[in-house]
């Protein structure tokens, strides 16, 4: 057999019509590829696109609580500032009231001293007083034994140096002595 002999235009059309139908089968799938990775890359960005918006919106969430946070913050600060001053005051007004309370305690005990003072005084006053009205009021001996001992109690020297004067040597004016001596004793007592 004898090859066939083809024209040079028949030569070429079989071998093109073969290179044709290859590439479209390339064609198709670099574009399926494409296609593919066009949807996974939009999918991508959808996801990245969400993401970034639940982001910002976490974003705008917290810088509304730091300022909120922030503003509460600064009101705590004022507050702390107010009670600082309040804090500074009260220990001043407690100091001054401590010094007060510290004079008034000594004042109480210089006075509780004077009144007690005042005590003796009149007790003595009254012992003398109440040798007075015996000694005015004398109706039996006996009186005169127990205005005695009452003058013995008063343990001031001068008076029972006039009971001794009046008692050794019974006068008026042993009395009279007497009687004056207890009244200005009375007096001094009481000074």
């Amino acid at each position: 057999m004898q090859p066939e002999s083809f024209s040079p235009q028949e030569a070429e059309q079989p071998v093109t019509s073969l290179i044709q139908e290859a590439k479209p089968s390339r064609r198709n799938l670099t574009t399926i590829i494409l296609a593919v990775f066009l949807v996974i890359f939009l999918a991508a960005a959808a996801g990245l696109g969400y993401w970034a918006y639940t982001l910002n919106s976490s974003l705008i969430a917290t810088q509304q609580q730091l300022a909120e946070l922030q503003s509460d913050h600064a009101k705590l600060q004022s507050g702390n500032e107010n009670l600082t001053t309040e804090l500074a005051q009260v220990k001043t007004d407690l100091e001054e009231s401590s010094k007060d309370l510290t004079n008034t305690q000594t004042k109480l005990e210089k006075m509780q001293d004077e009144n007690l003072k005042l005590k003796v005084k009149i007790e003595a006053a009254s012992k003398k007083l109440q040798i007075l009205y015996a000694f005015s009021t004398v109706s039996v001996p006996t009186d005169i034994l127990a205005i005695d001992t009452m003058i013995k109690a008063t343990e001031d020297k001068q008076l029972l140096e006039r009971w001794n004067d009046f008692y050794s040597t019974p006068s008026a004016s042993a009395s009279v002595e007497f009687i004056l001596n207890l009244i200005t004793a009375t007096q001094t007592s009481l000074k």
